[in-house]
């Protein structure tokens, strides 16, 4: 099964935390934002889960290069 994980926003609500890193990245208890999205996926059984950021040049993007 498929899954996509919608990282586009800006994340104007979390400034001035997202400033300087998107918001999926933000750490929460140890562990970005993002990756409790993954982990539940994968918990679920989803085997493809596809990643839709705003730009090439995002963190998010190199980070999983």
């Amino acid at each position: 099964m498929k899954a996509v994980i919608l990282a586009a926003g800006q994340g104007t609500r979390l400034r001035p935390v997202t400033l300087t890193m998107p918001k999926p990245l933000v750490p929460v208890a140890n562990r970005a934002l993002i990756g409790y999205a993954i982990h539940v996926l994968k918990n679920a059984g989803l085997s493809d889960i596809a990643i839709v950021v705003n730009e090439l040049t995002s963190p998010i993007v190199r980070g999983w290069r």
